[in-house]
């Protein structure tokens, strides 16, 4: 489900609903080094929710589709009441970059039919986004770091 209005994706406590993406790690990105990723999301009642990100990370030149799953089900921030801008985290310490632009493509659910997922309602999907550790303002060239 979606609010076109608010610009969310509404993500059920009663079934497992997910959001695809994929993109290329960063050229700065310091080789063999963690991703740490968050959701911001909307949390309007408390419990927790049981947060999961299944993700791929390939080199160019790599024939392999190898995808781990983690979870989560930790805020960042107490909830209280009201709408509150929610992070929740995860820490991806797998990651064989050995050259710049890596693949990295990503399925995030919330698994709301896990017993673990104790909020009623709604969580409201913003955006998930990584940070990483840079070494460089890019690579010297197109495919060397």
């Amino acid at each position: 489900d979606e609010d076109t209005d608010n610009l969310f994706y509404l993500f059920d406590d009663s079934t497992t609903e997910t959001v695809r993406g994929q993109g290329q790690t960063s050229h700065s990105q310091k080789n063999n080094t963690p991703l740490y990723c968050h959701i911001h999301w909307v949390q309007s009642a408390s419990g927790s929710v049981n947060w999961s990100i299944n993700y791929s990370l390939s080199n160019a030149g790599e024939i392999t589709e190898t995808w781990t799953k983690i979870y989560t089900n930790t805020t960042r921030y107490i909830y209280s009441t009201g709408n509150l801008q929610q992070l929740s985290t995860f820490t991806i310490t797998n990651v064989n970059i050995t050259m710049p632009s890596e693949i990295f493509k990503f399925k995030v659910s919330r698994e709301g039919d896990a017993t673990s997922d104790t909020m009623a309602g709604d969580a409201k999907f913003n955006s998930f986004d990584c940070h990483y550790q840079s070494d460089s303002p890019g690579s010297r060239e197109e495919y060397i770091k």
